[in-house]
């Protein structure tokens, strides 16, 4: 399968190349076929001082400053911009890919199976959730309506579907899922499947809206705005780790 891999980047030109980057060339996954976005030309010597020796493509720049905005362009992009059939993006950060078992998967292998069964069930965007517990873990994939992360997901890109556009930047990820559950008709999660990955860390999202502190505000706003719009299909939750949100899986169109 000809699948194509996005990733987004900024300000972790090393972190890329020792998480993301790494983690492709141990599944044997080459990186002609990765694409790096940057959010502009000025970033581009820091980054290929870090990954020039290995990545050879040309850096894609966005222009944009909100993660949300950031998704919006890969989405349109390679919809009007490319003939990519299907889409895998990951975030710069992931350090591995894991079964239930806590055993490393054959990316290549999962990535493949994914489109497969979203073709087979007539939508288009799957994904997985962001747990690292394997306790939590089911050996299952579903279409009802489950968060898939931003941290790696696909699509098959429909070109004679509506666009689909998120108005926030904290809780993308939720945003994508419920849009894409409603235009679809449902959403493909493997349960099985974890990321080794470190959430709420310098760089990314942290670093474009200034510090952690501030990232944390927005996130505990925006919760309360995205539940707002989004209605019966989730909740505001009070977590260990503070304010987030919870998908409802029993909504139905």
């Amino acid at each position: 399968m000809d699948y194509r891999i996005v990733i987004p980047t900024y300000d972790r030109p090393e972190g890329l190349k020792d998480k993301t980057l790494a983690m492709l060339q141990r599944h044997n996954i080459p990186l002609d076929r990765v694409d790096i976005l940057l959010s502009n030309p000025s970033e581009a010597d820091a980054y290929l001082a870090e990954i020039g020796d290995i990545w050879k493509g040309d850096f894609i720049f966005h222009y944009e400053n909100e993660l949300g905005d950031i998704v919006n362009f890969i989405k349109g992009y390679y919809k009007y911009e490319t003939d990519v059939k299907y889409l895998v993006r990951f975030d710069d950060d992931i350090e591995e890919v894991f079964d239930g078992s806590g055993r490393p998967v054959c990316l290549d292998e999962l990535i493949v199976k994914m489109f497969h069964v979203t073709v087979k069930n007539n939508l288009n965007f799957w994904g997985v959730g962001s747990g690292q517990n394997t306790f939590f873990m089911k050996d299952s994939i579903t279409t009802n309506l489950k968060y898939c992360c931003g941290g790696f997901n696909g699509e098959v890109i429909d070109r004679d579907k509506e666009d689909i556009q998120i108005e926030f930047s904290q809780y993308e990820d939720v945003c994508m899922t419920c849009e894409h559950f409603i235009r679809d008709g449902g959403v493909v999660r493997n349960n099985y499947i974890g990321l080794k990955h470190k959430c709420w860390t310098n760089g990314g999202m942290a670093s474009s809206v200034g510090n952690m502190e501030t990232r944390l505000a927005l996130h505990e706003r925006d919760a309360y705005e995205v539940a707002n719009k989004y209605g019966d299909m989730l909740e505001v939750k009070q977590y260990k780790w503070g304010i987030g949100l919870k998908l409802n899986y029993r909504f139905k169109l």
